[in-house]
Protein backbone atom coordinates (compact mmCIF):
# COMPACT_ATOMS: atom_id res chain seq x y z
CA UNK A 1 0.00 0.00 0.00
CA UNK A 2 3.14 2.19 0.35
CA UNK A 3 3.73 1.40 -3.08
CA UNK A 4 0.24 2.11 -4.04
CA UNK A 5 0.19 5.75 -2.09
CA UNK A 6 3.65 7.30 -4.18
CA UNK A 7 2.32 5.73 -7.32
CA UNK A 8 -0.95 7.66 -6.71
CA UNK A 9 1.11 10.62 -5.58
CA UNK A 10 3.38 10.82 -9.03
CA UNK A 11 0.30 10.55 -11.29
CA UNK A 12 -0.15 13.86 -13.87
CA UNK A 13 -3.47 13.80 -14.69
CA UNK A 14 -6.46 14.58 -11.82
CA UNK A 15 -8.21 11.86 -13.41
CA UNK A 16 -5.17 9.09 -13.03
CA UNK A 17 -4.94 10.56 -9.18
CA UNK A 18 -8.35 9.94 -8.73
CA UNK A 19 -8.12 5.71 -10.03
CA UNK A 20 -4.89 5.45 -8.22
CA UNK A 21 -6.79 6.63 -5.07
CA UNK A 22 -9.78 4.74 -5.71
CA UNK A 23 -7.55 1.73 -5.77
CA UNK A 24 -5.66 2.31 -2.78
CA UNK A 25 -8.71 2.96 -0.67
CA UNK A 26 -9.98 -0.93 -1.39
CA UNK A 27 -7.39 -2.80 0.29
CA UNK A 28 -7.01 -0.04 3.03
CA UNK A 29 -10.95 -1.10 3.74
CA UNK A 30 -10.24 -4.50 3.10
CA UNK A 31 -7.30 -4.74 5.65
CA UNK A 32 -9.18 -2.76 8.08
CA UNK A 33 -7.36 0.59 8.21
CA UNK A 34 -10.46 2.51 8.14
CA UNK A 35 -8.60 5.55 9.34
CA UNK A 36 -6.33 5.65 6.11
CA UNK A 37 -9.16 4.82 3.72
CA UNK A 38 -11.11 7.74 4.66
CA UNK A 39 -8.01 10.22 4.53
CA UNK A 40 -7.79 8.39 1.45
CA UNK A 41 -11.12 9.09 0.19
CA UNK A 42 -11.51 12.67 1.44
CA UNK A 43 -7.82 13.32 -0.68
CA UNK A 44 -10.41 11.74 -3.84
CA UNK A 45 -12.84 14.27 -3.23
CA UNK A 46 -10.35 17.29 -2.87
CA UNK A 47 -9.11 16.43 -6.14
CA UNK A 48 -13.04 15.98 -7.49
CA UNK A 49 -13.50 18.89 -6.00
CA UNK A 50 -10.29 21.06 -7.65
CA UNK A 51 -9.02 18.69 -10.30
CA UNK A 52 -6.27 21.33 -11.71
CA UNK A 53 -7.22 19.98 -15.17
CA UNK A 54 -9.76 19.05 -17.51
CA UNK A 55 -9.01 15.74 -17.54
CA UNK A 56 -12.01 14.71 -15.01
CA UNK A 57 -14.75 17.12 -16.70
CA UNK A 58 -17.11 13.77 -17.81
CA UNK A 59 -16.18 11.71 -14.37
CA UNK A 60 -20.22 11.63 -13.42
CA UNK A 61 -21.29 9.54 -16.05
CA UNK A 62 -18.75 7.12 -16.54
CA UNK A 63 -17.93 4.22 -15.07
CA UNK A 64 -15.08 6.05 -12.33
CA UNK A 65 -17.83 7.97 -10.97
CA UNK A 66 -20.22 4.76 -10.35
CA UNK A 67 -16.76 3.56 -9.07
CA UNK A 68 -15.62 6.28 -6.40
CA UNK A 69 -19.33 6.39 -5.38
CA UNK A 70 -19.53 2.62 -4.72
CA UNK A 71 -16.75 2.06 -2.94
CA UNK A 72 -17.68 5.23 -0.60
CA UNK A 73 -20.63 3.48 0.56
CA UNK A 74 -18.82 0.03 0.91
CA UNK A 75 -16.18 2.47 2.94
CA UNK A 76 -19.15 3.97 4.85
CA UNK A 77 -20.53 0.14 5.74
CA UNK A 78 -17.29 -1.00 6.91
CA UNK A 79 -17.40 1.94 9.41
CA UNK A 80 -21.14 1.30 10.49
CA UNK A 81 -19.39 -2.40 11.00
CA UNK A 82 -16.63 -1.47 12.87
CA UNK A 83 -19.03 0.95 15.38
CA UNK A 84 -17.71 4.09 13.68
CA UNK A 85 -21.31 5.65 13.58
CA UNK A 86 -20.12 9.37 13.87
CA UNK A 87 -17.71 8.54 10.88
CA UNK A 88 -20.16 6.39 8.93
CA UNK A 89 -22.90 9.30 8.77
CA UNK A 90 -20.56 12.08 7.30
CA UNK A 91 -19.04 9.43 4.90
CA UNK A 92 -22.58 8.67 4.18
CA UNK A 93 -22.98 12.34 3.24
CA UNK A 94 -20.42 12.49 1.18
CA UNK A 95 -21.15 9.50 -0.69
CA UNK A 96 -24.80 10.68 -1.13
CA UNK A 97 -23.26 13.85 -2.24
CA UNK A 98 -20.95 11.70 -4.85
CA UNK A 99 -24.12 10.06 -5.82
CA UNK A 100 -25.90 13.16 -6.26
CA UNK A 101 -23.29 14.11 -8.59
CA UNK A 102 -23.37 11.37 -10.77
CA UNK A 103 -25.61 10.76 -13.91
CA UNK A 104 -28.84 8.70 -14.47
CA UNK A 105 -26.75 5.75 -15.66
CA UNK A 106 -24.05 5.77 -13.41
CA UNK A 107 -26.53 6.55 -10.50
CA UNK A 108 -28.95 3.39 -10.76
CA UNK A 109 -26.13 1.39 -10.24
CA UNK A 110 -25.43 2.34 -6.99
CA UNK A 111 -29.02 3.25 -5.86
CA UNK A 112 -29.42 -0.32 -3.98
CA UNK A 113 -25.58 -0.17 -2.40
CA UNK A 114 -26.82 3.43 -1.19
CA UNK A 115 -29.81 2.52 0.29
CA UNK A 116 -28.66 -0.74 1.93
CA UNK A 117 -25.67 1.25 3.47
CA UNK A 118 -28.32 4.16 4.65
CA UNK A 119 -30.08 1.27 6.46
CA UNK A 120 -26.93 -0.14 8.23
CA UNK A 121 -25.99 3.19 9.53
CA UNK A 122 -29.37 4.05 10.65
CA UNK A 123 -29.05 0.97 12.92
CA UNK A 124 -25.48 1.78 14.45
CA UNK A 125 -27.00 5.20 15.12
Amino acid sequence: MRAQRLHAALQETAWDRVSARLELTRPERVTGQLPQAVRTSATLRDTLATPGDDSLRQWQGVNLGRFVAEEHYRLTRALADAGLPEEARALLAAADAILGELRENAANGVRELAEETATRVREVS
